[in-house]
């Protein structure tokens, strides 16, 4: 399910993943940059695009023959380093670092 995250709080936000198809969280994920650009609901996205992908990786060959014929997406930009699960909230040199990366 495709949805804006800009509105949503992170929470609300997150609360939705698990309904979107990895297609769906990167075009979620480019949202999320090109708006608020939070680096916990990006990390919450690129955690979820990691384990579909380790999902469908795991599916036998016959399985992921469709999946491996869509168009590949395009590139979603860097990778975040993620600090480690998503509290919701970020410590105080997180967040430093996040507005040091931002300036």
């Amino acid at each position: 399910m495709l949805f804006d995250p800009t509105p949503l709080t992170v929470k609300a936000a997150e609360s939705k993943l698990d309904e979107c198809t990895i297609e769906e969280l990167e075009k979620i994920q480019a949202l999320e940059r090109a708006g608020k650009n939070r680096v916990t609901l990006l990390c919450s996205i690129e955690e979820w695009i990691s384990d579909l992908s380790e999902q469908v990786a795991s599916l036998p060959p016959e399985t992921t023959e469709s999946v491996q014929e869509k168009e590949t997406p395009a590139d979603p930009g860097p990778a975040i380093p993620c600090p480690g699960p998503p509290t919701g909230r970020l410590s105080r040199s997180q967040a430093a670092a996040h507005r040091a990366a931002k300036d």
